[in-house]
């Protein structure tokens, strides 16, 4: 018996994933900086993985951490709402962290979710018991295979002491990190 025929004997059942393959990823990423930000805008080296990631996201999800000002937000938040929406015709909800706490539910149903500035939620409570709203939603993705896009100024060692080794090791099996380094665009 092979490892397909028993997941099939025991009723066993793998998250079904979202792939995204979309050939004209460059062109979308490049158009949506020009309405964004203006002609002026700058393409940065960490971009390309963006797009290598809109071309054949691997059935992961994105996980854009690094330096402030870099073009994490703009992208996730309101580049790639726009591929969702209008290219894929998916939901893409879009909270910041702060609001973790207030919209855990919504956040678990499986929607391609978009969760921006992990590491500044504040410590949540329900009914008296405290919650760690990131690690649930991630624990929940691993297992239904929603696609998380998350942004954080944290580096990857920042991560793991904030939501410990268990959280980032399912994160890391769930996204493609994306390293955005260098100074601030912002002016």
């Amino acid at each position: 018996m092979d490892f397909n025929e028993f997941l099939d004997t025991k009723g066993i059942q793998l998250p079904e994933r979202q792939y995204i393959h979309f050939e004209d990823a460059e062109d979308f990423l490049h158009r949506g900086l020009k309405y964004h930000v203006g002609d002026g805008y700058q393409w940065l080296p960490e971009y390309n993985r963006i797009v290598e990631w809109l071309k054949d996201n691997q059935g992961k999800g994105l996980l854009c951490f690094g330096d402030c000002g870099r073009g994490k937000t703009l992208i996730c938040y309101h580049i790639l709402n726009t591929f969702f929406s209008y290219y894929m015709r998916m939901n893409y909800l879009r909270f910041d962290a702060v609001d973790l706490g207030d919209n855990l539910d919504i956040i678990k149903e499986g929607c391609t979710t978009l969760i921006d500035d992990v590491g500044t939620e504040l410590p949540y409570s329900s009914y008296g018991m405290k919650r760690e709203c990131f690690s649930e939603i991630v624990d929940r993705a691993e297992k239904t295979g929603q696609l998380l896009i998350i942004t954080t100024n944290l580096s990857l060692d920042n991560l793991i002491e904030r939501y410990g080794k268990r959280t980032c090791d399912r994160l890391r099996s769930i996204t493609i990190p994306v390293l955005f380094s260098g100074d601030s665009l912002r002016t």
